[in-house]
């Protein structure tokens, strides 16, 4: 994953349920843990050009729940970069 002052770190994991256009649920491999942190996406299509986002993350601290959200609005940040340059053609 990028950072966006451009550091880099290893994000793996895989996907543990797929419901097409609905949910996405994510075991992503945390360092020194020995079971995967757990990430739900559920989507909920709004209209034909808005879709509401519900993330839920799993975390057994604070800490980690910070780490959690710092890194959520990363990947939701870059989401949205990606759909409005899409937009833009």
């Amino acid at each position: 994953m990028l950072t966006p002052d451009g550091g880099q770190f290893p994000l793996t994991g895989s996907y543990l349920e797929v419901a097409e256009n609905r949910r996405l649920v994510i075991g992503m491999d945390v360092p020194g843990k020995p079971e995967p942190a757990v990430m739900a996406l559920e989507l909920d299509g709004q209209d034909d050009h808005h879709t509401r986002i519900v993330l839920s993350h799993t975390c057994d601290s604070a800490e980690e729940r910070d780490m959690a959200e710092q890194g959520s609005t990363m990947l939701l940040d870059s989401l949205s970069a990606f759909l409005a340059e899409k937009a833009k053609g």
